[in-house]
């Protein structure tokens, strides 16, 4: 499988600055996204609301597959992430980022998750591609994910 991201799709990526990403974790692997990824990194799945049937999401969801922020709150809280005020680095938490654009109704509409790694820097996945670093949750504000909607976090499970 190739990789389709190019850096030039991130508005906040300097193209000509390659310390902005550092090397890939993985091979490309269609088997868990980004939501996946940020959610348990050991066991990563596809998770998305609106997602084929091998797809997770929480049953108590099902019925309403809109991507909001809401759902998404839900969804994280069933992982026992609860909302906090930003992504500073905090001893003995795991902190995810949520990324989201305005629908037509003027509502976020959640478009990527991030998760945060115990140095701080920031780990996403792109759809199929490979998993990358990224230094702030910032570098990849922009037109394709949107903007920062909602930081989440939860107790380390392992120290």
């Amino acid at each position: 499988m190739s990789c389709y991201w190019k850096k030039e799709w991130f508005d906040n990526l300097d193209p000509e600055n390659p310390i902005n990403f550092d090397p890939n974790f993985s091979d490309p692997d269609p088997n868990y996204n980004c939501i996946g990824w940020a959610i348990d990194p050991e066991i990563p799945k596809n998770w998305w609301p609106a997602g084929p049937p091998n797809y997770r999401w929480p049953k108590s969801l099902l019925f309403d597959k809109r991507p909001t922020l809401e759902n998404f709150l839900k969804a994280f809280s069933t992982q026992g992430y609860l909302p906090c005020a930003d992504g500073s680095l905090e001893e003995g938490y795991e902190k995810v980022v949520l990324y989201a654009m305005t629908d037509h109704f003027g509502n976020p509409s959640i478009k990527h998750a991030a998760r945060q790694l115990p140095d701080g820097k920031w780990t996403s996945k792109f759809g199929e591609c490979e998993d990358v670093t990224h230094f702030t949750v910032e570098d990849i504000n922009g037109s394709l994910y949107g903007q920062v909607a909602q930081f989440l976090k939860r107790k380390r499970k392992f120290a």
